[in-house]
């Protein structure tokens, strides 16, 4: 029996949620660029967003960003609140990308997909967050 539960343990380290805490790392980067960006009122930015202004969508993303980091170092140290975070994280990144979509569309885009791969990582393999004990020889 001891051996079914170690077989069950290693079949679900498929790395989805390296994969999420990763992509949250760099995708918290590049908030936080693009936050810096919008705040500068840099050039490559059109000033159409769906409400508000440039700087406030510069504030948001630079908390989103910072978020990202801290999620995607708890989603690597295997806790449960980075992957409860991630979760909540990346459905609020959908809806924060889908109105600041019109200043940079194509990342936009991407940055909606890249949420969504997070999303399944940690939905549907979100047991690899969990930490389980080490494999032994047992």
């Amino acid at each position: 029996m001891e051996q079914a539960s170690v077989t069950a343990r290693a079949a679900t380290g498929t790395g989805w949620a390296a994969f999420a805490g990763v992509f949250f790392l760099v995708a918290g980067t590049f908030h936080v660029i693009e936050g810096i960006a919008a705040l500068s009122k840099s050039r490559y930015l059109v000033a159409q967003v769906l409400f508000a202004n440039l700087e406030f969508w510069g504030v948001v993303l630079l908390v989103l960003g910072g978020l990202g980091i801290f999620a995607g170092y708890a989603i690597l140290s295997l806790q449960e609140t980075g992957r409860v975070l991630g979760i909540a994280l990346a459905s609020v990144g959908i809806v924060v990308q889908l109105m600041f979509i019109n200043a940079n569309a194509w990342w936009g885009i991407v940055m909606i997909a890249v949420y969504m791969a997070i999303l399944y990582g940690l939905i549907v393999k979100g047991e690899e967050t969990r930490g389980y004990p080490p494999l032994s020889d047992a």
